[in-house]
């Protein structure tokens, strides 16, 4: 009776980050958000459990875009090592001499990793399912579903799923 919990989804939902930490070299991400911002006009919100639960998917959305753009970084800053060490090799400097200089005593996060490959899975619309998706109605969650398979199948003919069997 002292304790609450709460689903931490909120706040990393995707878990990319620790995907990451846990060595995964592929990674699907299925998002419950459209890429692009909903450009529908909403209506007015009149009371307060309405702006709470637009603030909340608003708040959803922008942290799914900031788990995918750490991979993003992370990805990016991997590929400019990988350039800088190339450019070492065209320049005749020995491969041992590069690894030295891009081997760090404390913990370097990118030291012997490789690119991310990260597909991701997004719904051309809203999913619906009102604030934070979490109206339990069965015929809406079933229209939910519908739209989440026609997101797989769209990204499911331009993905080798093979490349993720551990």
């Amino acid at each position: 009776p002292d304790y609450q919990f709460v689903d931490g989804g909120v706040l990393e939902y995707i878990g990319i980050k620790m995907a990451i930490d846990a060595g995964a070299d592929n990674i699907l991400a299925i998002l419950l958000s459209p890429q692009k911002d909903d450009q529908t006009i909403k209506p007015q919100f009149t009371n307060l459990m309405q702006i709470l639960g637009e603030t909340v998917d608003i708040v959803v959305s922008d942290v799914g875009k900031n788990d995918l753009k750490l991979t993003e970084h992370y990805n990016a800053a991997l590929q400019y090592i990988a350039s800088v060490k190339n450019k070492m090799t065209m320049d005749g400097i020995p491969a041992n001499k590069i690894e030295e200089y891009f081997t760090l005593a404390d913990n370097n996060i990118f030291q012997n990793k490789k690119p991310i490959n990260l597909i991701k899975i997004f719904p051309s619309k809203p999913l619906g399912g009102g604030p934070g998706g979490l109206n339990f109605d069965p015929d809406e969650m079933k229209g939910m579903l519908a739209k989440g398979q026609i997101a797989l199948q769209d990204v499911a003919s331009n993905v080798d799923f093979n490349s993720f069997i551990v």
